[in-house]
């Protein structure tokens, strides 16, 4: 589980295997992201939950291997040595949640279709899958990359969705390296998903009794 407060941005140093299994390597930042790090563990990358293959306590150097199902789905599919990804390890009890509960687990992808900057103010819009419109909405959230957002506006003719964006987002998370064309994990909020399923489901079986 995972609270969507990224903890860093690095770049990947290596992306090794083909479509089918693939190795990413990066270096945990010293602090918070190295601590107690142990073979096995689950850690965020652009938010999809991946397990500690080897991990140097010296360097900080961590490998992952990524089956063909997460590559499919996932960004992480299409990454090359030298891009920067979102870092988040896994929940502790007794910290503080600042986002919203996290799986880790993708259900598809956004795509950047419009980028609005300036000194002060920045709104990303995302064009998303017509089957993910019910649990998306204005002011809900959504994990983006692994990252716990709000969304600012939803079109629904259009099948858009506008972030708003402070800066130290911006800064701490690779959402302030997104360019138009670009896509990003996107994991819908469990709890809307089982409300909105369940809603469906007793909305359908009463109109067929």
């Amino acid at each position: 589980m995972f609270t969507g407060i990224v903890q860093a941005q690095v770049p990947l140093i290596s992306v090794q295997g083909t479509d089918e299994l693939k190795e990413l390597q990066l270096i945990l930042p010293e602090g918070e992201c190295r601590e107690n790090v142990t073979l096995g563990a689950s850690i965020a990358i652009n938010g999809v939950c991946l397990t500690v293959k080897t991990f140097d306590y010296s360097t900080g150097n961590v490998a992952f291997d990524v089956m063909k199902q997460t590559l499919d789905l996932s960004n992480i599919g299409k990454v090359v040595e030298g891009d920067w990804v979102n870092v988040e390890r896994s929940a502790t009890f007794a910290k503080e949640i600042g986002g919203h509960v996290v799986s880790g687990h993708i259900d598809g992808q956004l795509q950047v279709v419009a980028i609005d900057k300036t000194d002060e103010n920045c709104k990303i819009t995302f064009s998303y899958p017509e089957k993910y419109d019910a649990y998306l909405f204005d002011k809900g959230f959504a994990s983006v990359n692994g990252c716990s957002l709000t969304i600012a506006e939803k079109d629904e003719a259009a099948r858009t969705i506008s972030i708003c964006y402070i800066p130290e987002t911006l800064a701490r998370t690779n959402h302030g390296r997104l360019v138009a064309g670009d896509k990003v994990n996107l994991e819908i909020d469990r709890t809307t998903q089982a409300i909105v399923d369940t809603v469906e489901r007793l909305l359908e079986a009463k109109n067929q009794s």
